[in-house]
């Protein structure tokens, strides 16, 4: 019986399964069950457990004959492989190989090569048949250390010299030499250093990755204070970040140089592969978040069945650039600026509530009047409430701003990749169409305040231009005052309750077209103003609906807060009671002193608040004054959506599931954000704009597609962790709603979102006409065809899904 330690791990996991073709019986140490189910081969035997643990260390031990030594690097890895050995001894294992490296000296400038050497002299001391394996520098790490810079600014960045020589070896021979030491089980103490054919520098490399990829790669050389600052800001602990900083200064120096012999041939039976060899067999390993190390684990884009993508995923570390590597994303270089409450305020401001409220209130006029802005605003905060928990738990378990397509790549089986890839695009159509939405209605009550003075009215080219002007300002504040968007965001919240508060003293006071009875303030419904008769409540769902559409936009924040498997959740869940709480101080005194309905659908430019504050209170001024501060809430709401889509964008573009990925993953150094993604954000609302000068029906439809589209992306995950997963994996998140309690919201929030999606797709009105007829469904099935077909035509070939993770190597 052969052992493996360090199963888990890329050599660990390519051993055990060598081992399993060739016949031999084989234990295989995990740290967790999810590990060993990707280590399901025959002739293995898994066992969960820590090599920490003396008990789980004997039982492992217990009937080896032979046993491979491999450990995560650590300051304490000589003092635990130490005492694994004189467990081994104990329990008369027969041999042991362990895994070492080639700058294992006493003298050595690394700390992990002088314990390698103190555990080598330890092993050699314990009286065990023993070999050594001593490989170079793995081919495989400059796939893991350069493949997202590659794939997104097309550089290599190291301090190793263009006259550094490495001999760099592929894991697969290491592999297959150690197959051949322990099947053999003939050890005569010798070290054996096993290298690659040719000394190549970082240089070489980029050089010979440009010729596989077909592109230029450039190589930046930098000072050794440059490259250990660059591993610390991507989420390197100390120790790692001086372990590879001495490396490089090791690799410059010349005097590592390995003994060139032919221990692969020998025993592999054939020469070491190139570093040629090592691209052709990696053609996916240098896009943004892949990596290639050619374990059980790793990702091929050409495979899609069931086993290939079903990775383990632990429970996440605290430390949230750990946790996000554990997800598989290399740290990103956005400024962890958020808290809890920071991140609610935001999600406050996306929803707007009293300018959302308004922007969308005609359509409750339409609805029936005061039973539907009342009874409807509590009817869908409990119903929206049902899907902000949903969303929550997802959130809680994979905390990434990757959001919806990300959960449901991770949630499904063998349709994976074109499931989270449509899902991906019908969450991106939802942000931007949302944006727009929210930009425009802006603009909109904007031109209405003004008319309140004049009779003037906007045309369609000045509607647009100040559209544009809310657009680029948006773009400004977002892109280049970063750091204060928190303190926006928790201004916003106050002003809000302020606004709030105002409209409720003044309306209440004022009230000059009278104020209502209770009963008639709460529960007076007139159904035929829409021509739908009593389903006319349904309508005027649409404005809270509208309000809360966008609850999970601020998933896409996750990476951008500190431990955000607790503080996105929250704030996605306390969103709505908090909201909805006050909204109910908002809807409440307009309801009372709301004036005749059939007066206020004759509005001027369809915007009713403006009329309705100027006949409440009875002077311009008056109305100009709380629409005034309606505006600074639109404001907020136009700045904290926009962040929210362009992290979005982004997220996207790092998953390569968008054109020109590369340009629009980036993250600007100066301000530390994607900017670019921002600008497109930014670009594709002013073009989307234009179509208002051709047809306002054609645009209020791409408006309207947002909701429709925010929606369904809801859908996606919370069906596939309700009925396909049957809630396994929301129930490990550190956020969750319990088994019984999480199914009844589910199923609430499904049953919700598919009456939305009817609800958003009908008129307003009856009868319809060209220009009241809802087109949204139209645009929507329009985008996602186009979408489908492009995937069709190119994306399968490029996008190969949001990273997996099986959790931290242990050898890499």
């Amino acid at each position: 019986m052969i052992g493996i330690l360090g199963a888990s791990g890329t050599i660990g996991s390519l051993l055990v399964s060598k081992l399993s073709g060739q016949g031999h019986a084989t234990r295989a140490l995990v740290h967790h069950s999810k590990a060993g189910t990707q280590l399901a081969l025959p002739h293995v035997e898994v066992q969960t457990g820590d090599y920490t643990n003396d008990g789980d260390l004997h039982e492992f031990l217990t009937g080896l004959d032979q046993l491979f030594l491999l450990t995560a690097p650590s300051e304490e890895q000589a003092e635990v492989q130490n005492h694994i050995i004189d467990l081994a001894k104990d329990a008369s294992v027969k041999g042991i190989t362990k895994l070492s490296a080639w700058t294992a000296a006493e003298d050595s400038p690394l700390l992990v090569s002088r314990q390698h050497h103190a555990i080598e002299v330890y092993l050699a001391a314990s009286g065990i048949p023993y070999t050594i394996l001593e490989p170079h520098t793995f081919m495989q790490t400059t796939s893991m250390a350069f493949a997202d810079e590659i794939g997104r600014n097309s550089t290599m960045t190291s301090s190793v010299t263009s006259e550094a020589a490495i001999f760099m070896v592929d894991v697969r021979d290491i592999v297959e030499v150690a197959a051949a030491v322990l099947s053999h089980a003939q050890h005569r103490g010798e070290t054996l250093v096993i290298h690659g054919p040719e000394a190549l520098s970082y240089a070489d490399c980029a050089s010979l990755i440009s010729r596989h990829l077909g592109r230029d790669i450039r190589y930046n050389l930098v000072t050794y204070s440059e490259a250990k600052e660059r591993f610390l800001k991507a989420g390197m602990g100390e120790f790692l970040a001086d372990t590879l900083t001495t490396l490089s200064r090791m690799y410059n120096s010349g005097k590592y140089e390995p003994a060139l012999n032919t221990v692969v041939e020998d025993w592999a039976g054939r020469p070491p592969r190139t570093y040629e060899d090592f691209l052709e067999e990696c053609p996916h390993g240098f896009h943004p978040g892949v990596s290639c190390s050619f374990g059980l684990h790793d990702r091929d884009p050409k495979m899609s069945d069931k086993a290939n993508l079903e990775k383990p995923l632990e429970e996440l570390p605290d430390d949230p650039d750990q946790a996000l590597g554990e997800l598989g994303y290399i740290p990103s270089e956005l400024r962890r600026n958020r808290s809890l409450f920071t991140l609610l305020f935001q999600s406050l401001s996306i929803a707007g509530i009293p300018f959302a409220e308004s922007g969308a209130l005609m359509q409750a006029i339409y609805g029936g009047g005061q039973l539907s802005i009342f009874v409807g605003w509590i009817v869908v905060c409990l119903m929206d409430q049902c899907v902000a928990m949903s969303l929550a738990e997802l959130a809680s378990r994979y905390p990434t701003s990757a959001g919806p397509y990300y959960w449901s790549f991770q949630l499904s089986g063998k349709h994976a990749k074109l499931l989270s890839f449509m899902t991906a695009w019908v969450w991106l159509i939802g942000n931007w169409t949302i944006t727009l939405g929210v930009n425009f209605a802006f603009a909109q009550l904007l031109v209405a305040t003004v008319s309140i003075y004049s009779s003037w009215e906007a045309t369609d080219w000045q509607l647009l231009l100040v559209l544009y002007a809310i657009c680029i300002l948006a773009f400004l504040i977002c892109g280049f005052g970063n750091r204060f968007l928190p303190l926006v965001d928790t201004l916003c919240a106050g002003w809000t309750l302020v606004s709030i508060l105002v409209v409720l003293v003044a309306v209440s006071v004022s009230a000059k077209a009278g104020r209502h009875t209770p009963s008639e303030a709460l529960a007076q419904y007139d159904p035929s103003l829409s021509g739908w008769g009593n389903f006319s409540f349904c309508i005027g769902l649409l404005p809270p609906a509208f309000v809360f559409s966008a609850i999970g936009m601020v998933s896409s924040m996750a990476e951008e807060v500190h431990a955000p498997a607790i503080k996105v959740p929250k704030a996605m869940a306390l969103c709505i009671p908090v909201g909805g709480t006050a909204g109910l101080f908002f809807v409440i005194p307009l309801c009372v002193t709301l004036p005749g309905l059939v007066d206020i659908t004759n509005a001027p430019s369809g915007q009713p608040i403006p009329y309705v504050f100027q006949v409440v209170m009875g002077t311009r001024a008056g109305a100009v004054g709380l629409v005034s501060l309606l505006l600074v809430v639109g404001f907020f709401c136009s700045i904290s959506i926009t962040n929210a889509a362009s992290r979005c964008t982004w997220a996207l573009a790092r998953d390569t599931a968008l054109p020109m990925s590369r340009l629009f993953s980036r993250v600007d150094d100066r301000v530390r954000i994607p900017l670019w993604a921002l600008g497109l954000v930014t670009v594709v609302q002013m073009l989307l704009g234009l179509i208002n000068l051709g047809s306002s029906s054609a645009f209020t439809a791409f408006v309207s597609v947002g909701v429709i589209a925010l929606a369904i992306t809801y859908s996606i995950p919370i069906s596939i962790s309700l009925f396909y997963n049957k809630r396994s994996e929301v129930s490990k998140a550190r956020w969750n709603c319990g088994r019984a309690l999480g199914t009844t919201v589910n199923l609430i929030a499904l049953a919700w979102i598919a009456f939305e999606l009817v609800l958003f797709s009908m008129p307003s009105t009856l009868p319809v006409t060209p220009v009241s007829m809802n087109y949204a469904s139209v645009v929507f099935v329009g985008f996602t065809t186009l979408a489908f077909l492009w995937y069709l035509v190119h994306a399968r070939k490029i996008y190969v899904g949001p990273p997996l993770s099986d959790g931290m190597p242990q050898d890499m």
